[in-house]
């Protein structure tokens, strides 16, 4: 038996398969599509190679008849010996009736003929039903040889007596959460299978929308025509999908189906709420079929209490077969909505009265629910729901309104907030309404980049008294530690409170949490420190996964942090995966230091690959985005990195009016207490300091990087003084003062070592690989940090090839053979022997050599030609 062509090798469970050689059922238990007949031959054609004997019997409906199935079992066996069903075959032919335990009895005495290993597969058992089959199957599980290991695939549980092996160990069990595909065994699925390769942000949308569900992959993979690129608009209406889970339900009992399309309604299924919404008493009882029959229905809970339908059968659902069966999805709604506002569930209430078109219901309910909302960062959610009221029906209700202003202005759109505080405030004397308004308003000046006035307005508000929300009170912290964080005053930012939530509290309040380890990452990051900043962007990510989900407005205010350090620790496709998929609400609703992270990074990352084109696009999309919010510093910091590229691209008057801008945008803040303004005037110099290195004034350039160092030094700004000490080590390169480049550099590299940090030294090119490899050379070398700077100078070389017109590939053939022959240990003599060429004639290739490498020692030369990669290592 072959393995099947195509198949991906699934290592993960290559434990599950050995362990199936010692069990004496295994059971393959899933919807259609699955891959467990793939899965099954890929194990029996590894067995074989082992030594096992396999025999496989494909089962059809027309195999529901004892001596048809006893006849096709006996054939399957025969394959195992010469001899083997001989006695059972002439026992059939010769009476169609005979009992079947007897014709097992035949088999059985047979097989024990047998040392070896034997495995029987017996594939699509669930067109089995006859009693009689299933007591002969069970007959020959409890006395056939242990050596014969009986492998079961089906769509639904075999209808066995399972008990007694279950509790001897015997019975090994895979059901749909094992069969699915992983995202790593999505991604190879997808390479092996698709026309064109996939991206890995589409292997992620893909494995999520499909939950490793391998025959909906295939038809993606093929695309929508049949042969083209990866499609990713997922969904079980479209045709093809369509027909894949009609062949699943064609069997299923009306009442059944008729079921699962009232439920569809429902985002999770519960035996009360489908009672409630269907009025089916045995709610309960159907639930249970569909999720022992593996009806692409999944448990949400350990105990099963809640479920879900695999998404791909709920468009289906509430597509096509609700049209078909002509069911009306508004009372079903409306019956859904008084269950969860029954169960005090308001979000759910809300949802479902909105769908039924209850409005006012809905805003009376969304009471209970508003605040929750903007607390758990669902916020898409309930500013959609706000456009679903008459605004006379919103004014009524103070805590909605506050609510909706703190949603608005958690998006961005704090322009649109401001109105509705003032109505608020016109209306309110309650001085927990006004402590919310300012609240607010402390909140709006942090994401508007006044880190100034959000310093006052959150210190005015904790003046306050009787104001006790804790949920509020952490928000004003988090105001707190970006004002102080801005101005440099890191003990203040430490030193801010932070009250507890409960467990329970703490899903619900998730949104100010991760906000909190946010800022925290980030201040970390800041002072290069990256391995706690990574600590706290994993829990940020972790707590908004949980508990909004992997695409929710949580989840794209903590990604951009992760993916940052992910990207300085050189994971770069970990990174760019990690924020494509939510790059609209990083957009829509993301913090400035968010938006500016992402594009940076992404940018960097299209650079990298070698694609200017698309690099600038990104800078200049969050350039746009800076310029809709009035953000100043996004900007100047997408300018910043223009100018530095086009001056490396040589694309100097381009170059030049970046600088013009930043000057200009540099005016537009004349404080001198620092605060997040403050960096204009930062980029600024930073630009004209690159754009004096570029013009050759490579003094100008030293004095500016120099001071823009020592000031981040002294501030503790470290992060950025890794980027400013290359640029400064690079400009007294360009002085020729190359004892105070490997001063400064040696510093840089020993801050970067510890923090872990790589490419705020490799994002500066080929020059830096350069002057990395002389530095490794130099006498101001440290052997402790020299693994790392080799390890930095092997990432740079993969990523950026040495110019063809540079003085260190301007060697000739001649001068690289005998450089080659050096670094293998030879001697002048011996190079000339091996090259035929006089002793004198070595040394004066070799004195052209010291001379193009600027080095003066052979041990030098090969070290340097070593590094920069064109002399193999070792």
């Amino acid at each position: 038996m072959r393995s099947p062509h195509g198949l991906i090798e699934r290592e993960r469970l290559a434990p599950v398969r050995d362990a199936a050689a010692r069990a004496r059922l295994v059971t393959l238990t899933a919807p259609g599509g699955y891959g467990k007949t793939s899965l099954a031959a890929a194990w029996a054609a590894h067995w074989q190679e082992q030594g096992a004997r396999c025999a496989w019997l494909s089962l059809e409906p027309d195999d529901d008849v004892p001596a048809r199935f006893l006849f096709g079992l006996t054939q399957a066996l025969r394959g195992l010996g010469p001899g083997i069903g001989d006695a059972a075959q002439a026992v059939l032919a010769g009476a169609s009736l005979a009992a079947p335990r007897a014709v097992m009895s035949m088999l059985i005495g047979d097989l024990e003929q047998i040392e070896d290993e034997m495995f029987l597969v017996l594939d699509d058992y669930q067109w089995i039903h006859d009693a009689s089959i299933h007591d002969a199957v069970a007959f020959l599980l409890l006395h056939a040889p242990a050596h014969l290991h009986l492998v079961i695939t089906s769509r639904t549980r075999p209808e066995l007596p399972l008990a007694r092996l279950r509790a001897l160990g015997q019975w090994l069990e895979l059901d749909v959460a094992d069969l699915r595909f992983d995202e790593d065994e999505t991604r190879r699925f997808l390479q092996a299978t698709s026309p064109q390769a996939p991206t890995a942000a589409q292997v992620r949308h893909l494995h999520e929308h499909t939950n490793g569900w391998v025959a909906a992959l295939r038809i993606a993979a093929l695309g929508a025509s049949g042969a083209g690129a990866v499609d990713v608009q997922v969904s079980g209406a479209s045709r093809a999908f369509a027909h894949l889970i009609e062949d699943m339900l064609e069997n299923l009992p009306p009442a059944t189906v008729l079921f699962m399309a009232r439920t569809s309604v429902l985002d999770y299924l519960n035996a009360g709420l489908c009672e409630a919404v269907t009025g089916a008493a045995d709610s309960a009882a159907l639930l249970e079929q569909m999720a022992q029959s593996y009806l692409l229905v999944e448990p949400l809970d350990g105990e099963g209490r809640w479920l879900r339908y695999h998404q791909l059968l709920l468009d289906y659902l509430r597509g096509k077969l609700i049209q078909r069966l002509q069911l009306d999805p508004v009372e079903l709604h409306r019956r859904a909505a008084q269950w969860f506002a029954d169960h005090a569930m308001w979000t759910d209430a809300v949802r479902h009265a909105l769908a039924a078109g209850d409005n006012a219901q809905a805003l009376e309910w969304l009471v209970h629910c508003g605040m929750a909302l903007v607390k758990k960062g669902d916020l898409m959610t309930l500013l959609a729901w706000r456009r679903a009221f008459p605004p006379e029906l919103l004014r009524k209700q103070p805590g909605v309104q506050v609510a909706v202003a703190w949603g608005l202005t958690l998006a961005m759109r704090y322009g649109d907030a401001e109105p509705v505080l003032s109505e608020v405030e016109q209306d309110e004397t309650s001085p927990g309404v006004l402590a919310q308004c300012q609240a607010v308003r402390a909140v709006a000046a942090a994401l508007q980049d006044d880190s100034q006035r959000a310093l006052q307005l959150a210190e005015s508000w904790r003046t306050r008294q009787g104001v006790s929300d804790a949920w509020t009170s952490n928000v004003i912290s988090n105001v707190l530690r970006f004002a102080y964080w801005k101005a440099g005053r890191w003990a203040d930012v430490y030193e801010q409170p932070w009250v507890p939530y409960s467990l329970e509290d703490d899903a619900r309040n998730v949104f100010s949490t991760v906000y909190r380890e946010m800022l925290l990452g980030y201040v970390e990051l800041e002072q290069a420190r990256l391995g706690v900043a990574g600590r706290h962007a994993r829990e940020a990510l972790r707590l908004a996964e949980v508990h909004s989900g992997p695409c929710s407005v949580a989840a794209a205010l903590a990604a951009p942090l992760w993916a940052m350090i992910a990207y300085e620790q050189g994971q770069s496709e970990a990174a760019e995966t990690a924020l494509t998929p939510l790059l609209p609400l990083i957009d829509n609703t993301g913090m400035l230091e968010s938006v500016l992270q992402t594009y940076l990074v992404l940018a960097r990352i299209a650079r990298g690959r070698g694609d200017p084109g698309h690099a600038y696009g990104l800078l200049e999309h969050a350039e746009s985005i800076g310029y809709n919010r009035s953000w100043d510093r996004l900007v100047s910091a997408m300018l910043l990195e223009r100018l530095r590229w086009l001056a490396a691209d040589g694309r100097f008057d381009e170059a030049r009016a970046c600088g013009v801008r930043l000057g200009r945008l540099a005016m537009t803040h004349t404080g001198t207490e620092r605060c997040a303004r403050t960096d204009l005037g930062i980029y600024r110099d930073w630009g004209q300091a690159h754009l004096a290195l570029f013009d050759q004034r490579a003094a100008d350039a030293v004095s500016g990087f120099a001071r823009l160092y020592a000031e981040a030094r002294e501030l503790r700004f470290e992060y950025r003084s890794l980027a400013l000490g290359v640029s400064l080590a690079l400009a007294h390169m360009a002085c020729d003062d190359r004892s105070a480049a490997f001063s400064v550099l040696r510093e840089v590299l020993q801050g970067a070592q510890r923090s872990g940090a790589g490419r705020s030294i490799l994002d500066f090119g080929a020059d830096v690989r350069t002057m990395l490899s002389r530095f490794l050379i130099s006498d101001q070398r440290d052997p402790a940090l020299a693994p790392y700077v080799q390890r930095l100078v092997a990432d740079q070389a993969a990523a950026v090839p040495v110019p063809s017109g540079s003085t260190e590939t301007a060697l000739t053939e001649r001068e690289r053979s005998v450089l080659v022959l050096v670094a293998l240990g030879q001697s002048n003599k011996e190079v000339a022997r091996e090259l035929n060429i006089s002793s004198e004639t070595v040394k004066t290739h070799l004195k052209n050599i010291f001379l193009k490498l600027d080095v003066q020692q052979r041990w030098q030369a090969v070290a340097l030609a070593r590094s920069l990669g064109f002399l193999e290592a070792g």
